[in-house]
C-alpha cells in the first residue's frame, strides 16, 4: 500500500507542475501575437528566474569575482557553464547592481585568497550588502525571509 501512495504523490506533484506550466504557457499565447510567443516565453522565463534567484546569484557572482574562479576555467567545464548561466540571468538586473557589488568587494576585501573570499561570502555584512542591492534594483524580486 505504501509504494502506491508514494507513486500517487509523485504523480500528483508532477501533474500540479505540468498544470502550472500549462497555465503560464496559455498566458503567453493570449498575451502576444503568435510570432512573438517563443521569444516572450524565453524572456519571461529569464526574467522570472532572475527575480527568483537574484539574492543567491549576486552572492555567488561576488564570490566568483572575489576569487576569480571562472576566469581560468575551461569553456566546456560544468563550472564555467554554471557561472555563464548565472551571469546570463544577472543581465536582467542590469550593470549597476554588479558594479555596486564589485565596488563593495574592492573596498572591503583587499585580500583575495580563497579563504578570505569564503569568509566574505559567510559574513553578515556581505549578505546585508547583497540584500540592500537587490532591494534597490529589484523591487519585485522574490524574498522568502522578507517582511511583507
Amino acid at each position: 500500500m505504501l509504494p502506491q501512495l508514494k507513486i500517487l504523490s509523485y504523480t500528483s506533484c508532477f501533474c500540479r507542475t505540468f498544470l502550472l506550466l500549462g497555465f503560464f504557457g496559455s498566458v503567453f499565447v493570449y498575451a502576444k501575437p503568435l510570432n512573438n510567443i517563443a521569444s516572450m516565453s524565453v524572456n519571461m522565463e529569464g526574467k522570472e528566474m532572475f527575480k527568483l534567484f537574484a539574492r543567491q546569484d549576486y552572492k555567488i557572482w561576488g564570490l566568483d569575482y572575489c576569487a576569480n574562479y571562472s576566469r581560468d576555467l575551461n569553456v566546456e567545464s560544468e563550472g564555467k557553464k554554471d557561472i555563464d548561466s548565472l551571469k546570463e540571468r544577472l543581465k536582467w538586473g542590469g550593470k549597476r547592481p554588479l558594479k555596486e557589488l564589485q565596488n563593495y568587494i574592492d573596498k572591503h576585501h583587499k585580500i583575495r585568497s580563497l579563504l578570505s573570499c569564503f569568509a566574505m561570502y559567510d559574513s553578515p555584512n556581505y549578505h546585508n550588502e547583497v540584500e540592500r542591492i537587490v532591494k534597490k534594483y529589484c523591487k519585485d524580486c522574490y524574498c522568502e525571509n522578507c517582511k511583507k
